[in-house]
């Protein structure tokens, strides 16, 4: 009779105690920190977090970087991989919040900056995109594509002097580009009155 039970009781001792050892040494299974352990193994906690977010438990995976930012709150890699957890479960906040933490960090950081604007896109946040959108432009003035998108957002805000000016200007910079004339005269014919 003994004999049935010791083979999976070998088992599940083989599989557990290194999977305890391996994951389980700074952290309870709840992702609480266990008091007294090394939480400067932060290639652990960046593999815990990485492996947390990839099953789909973003939400302990979001403890992890958190974590990790408690121990290193410079950590641009530990942000930047919180913030795309975030974006991808919709935490429009947590998401935005992490990417202004990163320009914090570097204000000339453009690449943080168009993350913004694209999160403002996708939660139709016009009103923060257009700020954003202006500070990019302010770092690049002669980057056509956020020039038109300003332009863009300028109309759909109704700030139409604002947006002729930059049709003006993205005018100057590609003369060749036949659509920008058509709508500074659309501008002007429908609300500028020119």
């Amino acid at each position: 009779m003994m004999k049935c039970y010791v083979f999976p009781i070998l088992l599940l001792c083989l599989i557990y105690v290194p999977l305890k050892g391996q994951y389980g040494s700074a952290y309870n299974s709840d992702t609480t920190l266990v008091p007294g352990a090394d939480t400067e193994d932060l290639a652990y906690l960046f593999q815990k977090a990485r492996s947390l977010s990839e099953l789909g438990n973003h939400l302990a995976a979001i403890l992890t970087y958190q974590e990790i930012l408690k121990i290193e709150p410079r950590n641009e890699t530990a942000l930047i991989e919180l913030g795309e957890i975030a974006f991808r479960i919709d935490n429009w906040y947590l998401s935005v919040a992490t990417m202004r933490e990163l320009i914090a960090l570097n204000p000339e950081d453009v690449e943080s900056r168009r993350v913004m604007v694209e999160i403002f896109r996708t939660f139709r946040e016009t009103a923060e995109e257009l700020k954003v959108v202006f500070e990019l432009v302010q770092i690049n003035p002669s980057d056509t594509a956020l020039l038109y998108r300003l332009s863009t957002l300028y109309e759909e805000h109704a700030l139409y002097p604002e947006q002729a000016e930059v049709l003006e200007y993205l005018i100057e910079l590609e003369p060749q580009e036949e659509a920008y004339y058509r709508q500074l005269a659309d501008v002007y014919c429908q609300h500028l009155h020119k």
